[in-house]
């Protein structure tokens, strides 16, 4: 409706459910939706972005951290954060993607890191600052990481590969129930 303002609500993860669907250039879709009515949406509290920007919130958007420089080993510049790859039915950021590298994203090469691998905090003056105890040769012997071809990406056995690398705990279980019957 015209002259109606927009409201924003902070959604709970668990409210969401999500679909894929194959298009015709062979690529997912992923969509969104909230499993709430809309009395339901009504009572949730309004986002207030006037308080958040004077607060230094733990909680951050994925473009937060898109473009944002990553302290290495040393605190040395080691790369950006390129991308966030997010694990929709468990409700936790999977991956950082940090790139390094190349002119106008031409000739850059990318590295999947494990989100537990950064340290995210705030400077006094509120800036975001972003920290890894990595180096560049630890990122160099990563699983490889091709932007063109998200679909290997997201298989369990290629992450897993990735956590095994950085010598991190999945959050997954490592063993699949066997199926009743």
């Amino acid at each position: 409706m015209a002259g109606i303002a927009e409201t924003k609500r902070l959604v709970p993860w668990k409210d969401f459910v999500f679909s894929s669907t194959m298009k015709k250039d062979g690529k997912h879709e992923l969509a969104a939706r909230v499993k709430m009515t809309e009395a339901d949406l009504k009572k949730l509290a309004e986002l207030d972005a006037k308080k958040l920007a004077n607060e230094k919130p733990v909680q951050l958007s994925a473009r937060d951290l898109k473009g944002h420089k990553v302290m290495g080993a040393n605190d040395k510049g080691l790369a950006e954060v390129d991308d966030v790859v997010l694990d929709v039915l468990a409700g936790r950021v999977n991956y950082v993607v940090f790139g390094k590298g190349g002119f106008l994203e031409l000739g850059e090469k990318h590295y999947p890191v494990p989100f537990a691998k950064l340290m995210l905090t705030r400077e006094a003056n509120g800036d975001l600052r972003v920290a890894t105890k990595l180096d560049k040769a630890m990122l160099e012997k990563a699983p490889e990481f091709d932007p063109d071809h998200w679909d290997k990406m997201l298989h369990v056995e290629w992450v897993q590969n990735l956590y095994t690398h950085f010598g991190c705990e999945t959050y997954w279980p490592s063993a699949r129930p066997t199926p009743a019957g």
